[in-house]
Order: C-alpha cells, then structure tokens, then sequence
C-alpha cells in the first residue's frame, strides 16, 4: 500500500559499522538500482526499512539476495579463420560475470569494406552466437555483454580493432575456358 521504503548499508569505509541510508522515500513497489562505487573491494549488508503511514516500521535484510555488482561483464569472441558455407557463420564467446551473471549479448559486425559498425543480432546466454553475412570479405566482430544488474561491456567504437575477424568466402568459384 502506502508504506515508504528506505534502503540502508553497512560495511563500507565511510559507514564505520553503522547502518547509513542508500537511499530513502522510495515508493513500495518497483526497482532500484544503484551504481556501486568504482573500486568496490568489500559487497556492504543491505537491509530494508519499510515504514507504514502510521509509524509501525519493519526492518528485513536482504543480504544476499540482492547483487553488488560494479563490474561490467569479461568477454572474449573467436571466430573461425575462413567460412566458406552458405549458412550462418558460427562464433564462440566467453561470457563471465560474477555474482549477477550475464542477460543477453549484443554481436557489432564490421564490414569488409570499412565503415561504422553495425548491430548484427542479440543473444541470449543459452543461444547459438552466429551472423549470416550478406557479402564476402573479412568480416570484423565485437561482442558485448550487459550483466543482470544493468553493467555493460564497452560497445566498439570508430576506429576499434576487431576482437576477432573471418574471411567470409561463399561465392562459388567460377572457370572461364578459352
């Protein structure tokens, strides 16, 4: 209903072992994301004071089922040197985030003749990593992941190096005889 949420903290340098307030008049229902301090060494006790319009109050720690996550996910890609099949190109990636894990991936796609880098799909952590490319040449590529508590990898930007690259080649060979 009508009760007023306040989020609190302990175990940080600043709050000494006393509960210091995160954040406060927060509605009931929803979401509240916070962007933990760079440098994080030590996740901080987090608990929940709810209190109701008529001043009863309740207290509920939510250590650790809440996630402190500052760190934007690690990620790795490889490609195969050549793909010569008219079918999607199959990638691999390492995806590791801890302790909130990883939501979804995003694959950028530089084409062989240069220009910005594009979208080429989302995926899933449990979905085939693979892009159906619409000509031949070599193929930059980029993953990005972003973990469950909203931390995302950097997006590739102009003039980024390709974390992997393929020499896509599916055209059929073609002989002229004289």
């Amino acid at each position: 209903g009508n009760e007023r949420i306040r989020i609190e903290q302990r175990g940080t340098r600043r709050s000494r072992g006393d509960w210091e307030i995160l954040a406060d008049a927060l509605p009931a229902r929803g979401e509240f994301r916070w962007k933990a301090p760079d440098g994080l060494a030590i996740l901080p006790e987090l608990r929940l004071v709810a209190q109701a319009p008529g001043g009863a109050k309740g207290v509920r720690e939510i250590w650790p089922t809440a996630w402190v996550d500052p760190q934007a996910p690690v990620v790795s890609l490889s490609a195969p040197a050549l793909w010569e099949k008219a079918q999607p190109v199959e990638l691999e990636a390492s995806l590791e985030d801890i302790p909130a894990g990883v939501r979804r991936s995003i694959l950028w796609g530089l084409r062989p003749e240069g220009g910005a880098w594009e979208r080429l799909g989302e995926f899933m952590p449990m979905d085939p990593l693979r892009f159906l490319p619409d000509c031949d040449g070599r193929w930059g590529l980029w993953l990005q992941a972003e973990d469950k508590v909203g931390n995302l990898s950097a997006a590739p930007k102009a003039g980024s190096s390709p974390m992997a690259s393929v020499l896509v080649d599916q055209a059929p060979p073609r002989a002229v005889f004289l």
